[in-house]
């Protein structure tokens, strides 16, 4: 028997034999915790697991996997450098895909954090391509400066990336808790003690490791007021736009 919410976990995939949740111990002990299941969750919790972390759980406060990925274009932008995926005249740098990062986003942002970003994101993109990502040519996004934008073709990327990063968690067998709302982080000697929400009630879990992947505040009126009282309740998001879906990112 098949709980709804592990059935909802593994809707977007189809619903078939292939896809059917292994039952998972209720463990409360783990190497690496990752709170949030959109696309950064999904690679933290996939990435985690290569790299020998033997028992790794995701944890949703959400009904549905894929938090705000599950509605975007799924634009990825990269600073390319051999031949293979350059588009013709294209030729970037480190130091100007850090330029440009650092100008489109009125001069804010950590110059160490965007070199970082530049030199490893085509390693980013070969990692999704592994997973089973396939991905369009290089184009220039409306808000960019030159083709350095790479998304999956068609109109819902960010939907089949979440598909594909599911399946990935799937075969590793890496249970994902959904409506586990985070209530408070612990610091302990072994790691971190962590207390969620649950439709059972509250559960303590411990990890020696934890990855924080809950997104943004744009569905958080309150705080959105505290920093520009423009943005009031009349503001619906990219994930809500007309006001009658949930959009966890608050």
């Amino acid at each position: 028997m098949i709980s709804r919410r592990s059935l909802i976990t593994y809707f977007p995939l189809c619903v078939s034999s292939a896809y059917l949740p292994k039952a998972f111990p209720e463990e409360l002990e783990w190497d690496v915790i990752v709170v949030g299941s959109g696309m950064a969750g999904l690679c933290a919790a996939l990435s985690a697991k290569e790299n020998g972390a033997e028992k790794v759980l995701i944890l949703e406060k959400g009904p549905l996997i894929g938090g705000h990925t599950l509605f975007s274009s799924g634009t990825i932008s990269a600073m390319i450098r051999g031949d293979k995926r350059r588009s013709k005249g294209l030729r970037d740098s480190v130091e100007l895909f850090v330029k440009d990062a650092y100008e489109l986003g009125e001069r804010k942002g950590n110059l160490e954090i965007l070199e970082q970003i530049a030199l490893h994101s085509e390693e980013g993109l070969d990692w999704l391509e592994a997973k089973g990502v396939v991905f369009g040519e290089p184009f220039q996004a409306k808000s960019g400066l030159r083709a350095r934008g790479f998304t999956m073709p068609g109109n819902s990327a960010g939907r089949s990336y979440v598909m594909i990063l599911n399946h990935a968690r799937v075969q590793e067998n890496i249970p994902l808790f959904l409506e586990h709302r985070l209530l408070a982080l612990i610091p302990i000697a072994e790691g971190w003690s962590v207390l969620a929400d649950t439709p059972e009630g509250d559960k303590t879990f411990r990890t020696k490791s934890l990855v924080l992947a809950t997104g943004g505040s744009t569905a958080n009126v309150f705080r959105r007021l505290d920093y520009d009282r423009r943005l009031g309740i009349n503001l619906k998001t990219s994930a809500n736009p007309w006001g009658n879906n949930w959009d966890g990112a608050d």
